[in-house]
């Protein structure tokens, strides 16, 4: 299956980046701000994060092929609790607009940018610098960006229609472990994929 709409997303809490490659193959990107407080209720935290996720998905045309940064579960900040809910509402949202979503992991990301996927040699603003250079018609303007560029960039290729005219093997050994997720019948609103290309399964108990 060839997607005509490509879509990249690297969410935060306060600061998500979108990469859109469109049905027309202009791209166009997006920033997401929102900002909370620590003294915020429940509910405050909760319509927060509704928000943000509308906003997000708002962004993204239905039945796109969806590259996102795939869930920490090593994450101990006192936020992971709340970054845990947007990615799961982002993640049922884009489902009800019938999207395909292919998580990938942050070493994916910064091997597909820089060659290597940990280290200081890949970190985020060797990512910004490397991103910037190599994709120079996109106006990268701060490390969401160029994290959802990348993403974006990870999505073409998969589907098909890279972004570069090359790469080096290294970085294309990011995509050893992705795959375009393979659509199953559902009764579920939407077209949910069969995700193959999930290369962070959650760890063992975690779904209990």
């Amino acid at each position: 299956m060839t997607y005509r709409t490509i879509v990249g997303i690297d969410p935060s809490l306060t600061s998500t980046g979108i990469a859109i490659k469109d049905h027309e193959g202009h791209i166009h990107r997006e920033r997401i701000r929102s900002t909370g407080k620590k003294t915020d209720t429940w509910d405050m935290r909760g319509a927060r994060i509704k928000r943000l996720a509308e906003t997000i998905v708002g962004h993204v045309p239905s039945n796109s092929l969806v590259i996102i940064e795939s869930p920490s579960y090593g994450s101990i900040s006192t936020s992971a609790h709340d970054r845990s809910g947007l990615w799961w509402a982002i993640h049922q949202k884009l489902i009800a607009k019938g999207c395909d979503i292919v998580p990938a992991t942050p070493a994916q990301r910064m091997m597909y940018a820089t060659g290597k996927g940990g280290g200081k040699d890949a970190g985020k603003d060797m990512v910004l610098a490397q991103t910037i250079r190599r994709y120079p018609q996109i106006d990268i303007t701060g490390n969401d960006l160029a994290d959802a560029v990348i993403f974006l960039a990870i999505g073409c290729r998969l589907n098909g229609q890279p972004l570069e005219d090359s790469l080096p093997q290294t970085h294309l050994n990011a995509l050893n472990k992705l795959a375009l997720p393979e659509t199953v019948p559902t009764h579920a609103p939407g077209r949910v994929a069969a995700r193959a290309g999930v290369t962070s399964p959650a760890p063992v108990g975690a779904l209990l």
